[in-house]
């Protein structure tokens, strides 16, 4: 997927690629205007999934019960 992030992603808004691990979204690829590619990749965070567009995007693909499953201790 880098190489065509690389190519096709705008580079004037932010560009990110995450992925739900439990309550968390780890962001592989995360690129802000101006930024080189490089960079988008160095480091990978972490945040709640609830509190990222990319983790509520990817939780609203859940069913209910699956969402239950992942938040409920």
């Amino acid at each position: 997927a880098l190489p065509i992030l690389e190519r096709h992603a705008p580079r004037d808004i932010v560009v990110a690629l995450g992925v739900l691990w439990e309550d968390q979204i780890i962001y592989i690829y995360h690129s802000r205007p101006g930024s080189q590619g490089s960079q988008a990749l160095a480091g990978f965070r972490m945040c709640p999934a609830w509190q990222s567009v990319t983790g509520v995007a990817l939780l609203a693909a859940e069913s209910d019960e699956a969402q239950m499953q992942r938040f409920t201790p």
